[in-house]
């Protein structure tokens, strides 16, 4: 199972390969805020610090809302994130 460390709010938690890291931070009480939870507000925007290639790819409307927001490569939205192996990240706002 892939671990995941959110470090904004120091915890680390493991998840199934492939799931939603939006969904496995509200399992666990992660201090991550979700506006429309559709690549459309960017209220979720996350820093990877590690595990970049663990994630997938990006789709279109993540594409256009992180170009927008002038986001770096790092950068992601959470509500789009779903994980395949272990990660690092923080809040980005």
């Amino acid at each position: 199972m892939p671990k995941v460390k959110l470090l904004t709010d120091d915890i680390e938690f493991e998840v199934d390969a492939g799931e939603s890291l939006m969904e496995a931070c509200e399992d666990e009480g992660a201090s991550i805020l979700f506006g429309c939870r559709s690549a459309g507000c960017g209220v979720c925007l996350i820093n990877i610090t590690k595990g970049l290639d663990n994630l997938n790819e990006k789709c279109h409307d993540e594409v256009a809302l992180l170009e927008a927001l002038g986001a770096s490569e790092n950068n992601r939205l959470c509500c789009k994130v779903m994980v395949e192996g272990d990660m690092e990240f923080e809040l980005a706002l």
